[in-house]
């Protein structure tokens, strides 16, 4: 038996604040990276600061991860959440015979290589399924796709692939290969305000989806 329909404007605009928030810090850590890249170039290869400048470039950049990671775990906890509510209100509003149960619809995203594309069907077909001009049957036919979800999606492995490459150049002891790393700072920083603002864009979407299927639903 499906859930009943649940809105999700309260989860929508906490994500959406969240997003926003970790987008911020992105913008802010590329800009970190390109005054450590600047002024700073030989930081990295040092054990520990030898100027108050260079003192208070590593708090900084210590103090922004560490909100930036408190910031992106409670993203993932609230995404989880909505994506899987968009599921269960597909289901709950009359679409049959979707491929993906809400727990997948999450659970994909933590198992490797298969996250690398059955997030991005769970999302488009919940975006199909929840098509107000189409029916509970025939959604998969009539449900109009979004280039919107493919260029999301984009980004996200660029992020992901990006975010892979600025920790494994973290922890090699080669001052050559750590001189590199606050420019790769910079491209992670801007990686994460496009996806963040793509996110938002497929958020602001789904919810609108579901909104109007409820709507119809309502009138049916």
């Amino acid at each position: 038996m499906s859930e009943p329909y649940r809105p999700v404007s309260t989860l929508s605009r906490t994500l959406i604040v969240l997003l926003c928030t970790v987008g911020a810090l992105g913008a802010v850590g590329a800009a970190l990276g390109l005054v450590q890249g600047i002024a700073f170039p030989q930081l990295a290869g040092l054990d520990e600061p030898q100027t108050s400048g260079q003192t208070a470039m590593l708090l900084g950049a210590g103090c922004s991860a560490l909100v930036y990671v408190g910031v992106y775990i409670a993203t993932v906890v609230v995404f989880a959440m909505f994506t899987h509510r968009s599921c269960s209100n597909a289901v709950a509003l009359g679409a049959r015979g979707m491929q993906f149960t809400p727990g997948w619809a999450v659970g994909w995203y933590f198992i490797p290589i298969m996250n690398l594309f059955k997030p991005y069907q769970a999302t488009r077909e919940i975006h199909q399924a929840l098509d107000p001009e189409a029916g509970s049957d025939d959604w998969r036919l009539l449900g109009r796709s979004s280039s919107l979800i493919g260029w999301w999606w984009a980004a996200w492995i660029v992020s992901n692939l990006v975010g892979w490459i600025v920790i494994r150049v973290t922890l090699s002891s080669n001052p050559a290969v750590l001189a590199v790393g606050p420019w790769l700072d910079v491209v992670d920083g801007l990686a994460d305000v496009v996806l963040c603002t793509l996110a938002v864009l497929v958020v602001r979407m789904l919810t609108a989806r579901q909104e109007d299927k409820a709507r119809v639903a309502s009138f049916a």
